[in-house]
């Protein structure tokens, strides 16, 4: 099986590295050695997270806001 070497962050149906850049090591439990890098986020990640959230939130809630009237 083919398995990526990186795990980015994932948003608006696209991947993004952290803002920091960093990553750390996930390690496969069998023999220890690392299987892949997955992205380390920070707050300026979840602040994107959130404004893109924010930008959303009313088209994605408002026709739900009427389902049971």
């Amino acid at each position: 099986m083919n398995y990526p070497s990186e795990i980015l962050h994932w948003l608006e149906n696209q991947e993004f590295s952290a803002a920091n850049g960093r990553f750390f090591p996930k390690y496969n439990p069998a023999n220890g050695k690392i299987f892949v890098q997955v992205v380390q986020g920070d707050a300026t990640d979840v602040e994107k997270v959130i404004d893109v959230a924010r930008k959303y939130y009313i088209d994605w809630s408002a026709p739900r806001l009427f389902i049971f009237t």
